[in-house]
């Protein structure tokens, strides 16, 4: 039920509901998760590649990878090489979004900001559900990246948003915790 709903992506409706879903299930099962996870993430990985997946369902799948991690923890190591270029290029992209959306045009605004905001949760969500320790081997490497990201944000005084400041900073808060960890 849960693979068929993330796949129908042309009924973007139904896939961010089932996206709704997943992350209760992750609250729910936590580490039981782990053994869906493969086939899970696949199916993520490849609509976040699809053409055809409409552009509203895309900002709520990068989310989902933190719903994820948080819930198998560790378990998530593996996923971590898949996970990330995606969220980077998603960064890219509404960097490149925000400098030329016309400043009167409020659906793209909005979808630059919800695109910002669960690029960050799904950061926050790895930071979050690995330990330090795989935090710091395997997300250390995007961190230079991520604060540059979170720079660009706060220096667009176009398009603030709060909900997205206080994302940035929470990020911006777990790397400072990895920095200061000493590890």
């Amino acid at each position: 039920f849960l693979e068929k709903g993330l796949q129908q992506t042309q009924e973007w409706q139904t896939c961010l509901i089932t996206l709704g879903i997943l992350s209760d299930i992750c609250r729910a099962l936590e580490e039981g998760f782990a053994p869906y996870c493969d086939r899970i993430m696949h199916i993520l990985i490849r609509s976040l590649d699809d053409p055809e997946v409409p552009k509203a369902v895309k900002p709520s799948i990068l989310a989902s990878f933190g719903d994820i991690a948080i819930a198998i923890e560790d378990n998530f190591v593996k996923y971590v090489g898949a996970a990330a270029p995606p969220l980077q290029a998603a960064a890219e992209m509404s960097i490149h979004m925000a400098k030329s959306v016309a400043p009167d045009d409020e659906d793209e605004i909005d979808y630059v900001n919800s695109l910002r905001q669960n690029i960050l949760d799904a950061w926050s969500g790895m930071y979050n559900g690995l330990s330090k320790q795989a935090v710091n081997q395997h997300l250390k490497p995007f961190t230079e990246s991520i604060i540059f990201y979170i720079q660009t944000i706060a220096e667009d005084k176009t398009h603030e948003d709060n909900n997205v400041l206080n994302r940035a900073v929470g990020v911006l808060g777990d790397a400072a915790a990895l920095a200061w960890s000493g590890k």
